[in-house]
């Protein structure tokens, strides 16, 4: 066969060339995890906060809301944020449920303490 400049020759690889290490695959948890580490404190004040420690919800919505705000810091520089914006949300509304609660069981006692029983 011969080659010119309408059919050119194959190329092959240089067998001197420096060989490059293919990229090791980064997860986005493992980065965005130890920048914005707030958000796993959220979840977990909120996951407490359900559980009986009911005054930790209001601090769980409080601390999803700092490392959503975090996050979106982070995402302006480039950084990943996926994980980090879910497990704030999930915060959120765990620490808001035991908001809740907490306000339904301080509303109870109120309400057990101030009725009448005499009568």
């Amino acid at each position: 066969m011969v080659y010119g400049a309408n059919n050119p020759a194959p190329q092959r690889p240089d067998p001197y060339a420096p060989a490059v290490p293919p990229a090791a695959p980064r997860a986005a948890f493992a980065v965005a995890a130890p920048q914005n580490r707030m958000a796993l404190a959220a979840v977990v004040t909120g996951i407490i906060g359900l559980f009986g420690f009911t005054v930790l919800g209001p601090v769980a919505v409080i601390l999803g809301l700092i490392s959503i705000a975090k996050a979106r810091q982070l995402k302006a520089q480039g950084a990943p944020t996926g994980s980090a914006l879910a497990l704030a949300s999930i915060g959120i509304i765990t620490g808001a449920i035991a908001t809740v609660i907490l306000i339904i069981t301080i509303v109870g006692f109120v309400a057990a303490f101030t009725l009448d029983y005499s009568s």
